[in-house]
């Protein structure tokens, strides 16, 4: 298991800016989820975004919307 886990994680680095790009340039498709899940919290509140990337688009409009927004991003 520790083995592919490794390699999940040695792809991501290979591939996490190119990730991140593609992510602000291209359509926003989960964005009716991110908003169900905000709809469930109180305004104001507290975040944590796992896995967040560069913070665009999810954090930035969570934090436009009023939220405390951590973001979290493994890096070697």
């Amino acid at each position: 298991m520790e083995d592919a886990a490794n390699r999940i994680i040695e792809h991501y680095e290979r591939h996490a800016l190119a990730w991140d790009a593609d992510r602000r340039g291209a359509a926003w498709i989960d964005k009716p989820f991110i908003e169900h899940f905000l709809g469930l919290l109180p305004r104001g509140a507290s975040v944590l975004d796992l896995g967040c990337g560069g913070g665009s688009p999810v954090a930035l409009h969570m934090t436009a919307q009023g939220f405390r927004v951590t973001g979290v991003e493994r890096r070697r």
